[in-house]
């Protein structure tokens, strides 16, 4: 399963991205700071 977490450097998106991958889903980490997430795929855009 692919899933696409929005804040994955914050203190939830960061759970649901060990989980997603403990759990051998494929996530792509959508953050600000891309040097900060457990994902492969990372997607840096600053939303606001």
């Amino acid at each position: 399963m692919k899933i696409g977490v929005i804040a994955a450097n914050g203190k939830v998106g960061r759970l649901i991205v060990k989980e997603a991958l403990e759990r051998g889903m494929d996530v792509t980490a959508i953050v600000r700071s891309a040097n900060r997430t457990e994902a492969k795929k990372v997607i840096q855009k600053d939303i606001m």
